[in-house]
């Protein structure tokens, strides 16, 4: 599974998810905005967050992908494991 750091994701554009309420706010929306809009982030954190290399949590990951798909956006995280041993 890929590791992701918060320089990486802050800035990926939302995609709205085509169900018929709920969507990205504007075109061209970002994580960033996002969270702060939804109240997950401070706008200070994420400054703070926007150049760091520090990882996400696997628990973020999954707390972000299901705010987003509450709000009719698509997930960005896969958080689900692809390797299952035998």
């Amino acid at each position: 599974m890929k590791t992701w750091t918060w320089k990486e994701v802050l800035q990926i554009e939302l995609v709205d998810n085509a169900a018929k309420t709920g969507g990205v706010s504007y075109q061209g929306e970002k994580l960033d905005n996002f969270l702060m809009e939804s109240g997950m982030m401070s706008e200070k954190k994420i400054m703070a967050l926007k150049n760091s290399d520090e990882e996400i949590s696997i628990s973020r990951q999954m707390a972000i992908n299901f705010a987003l798909v509450e709000a009719g956006i698509l997930p960005i995280f896969n958080t689900q494991e692809t390797d299952i041993a035998a």
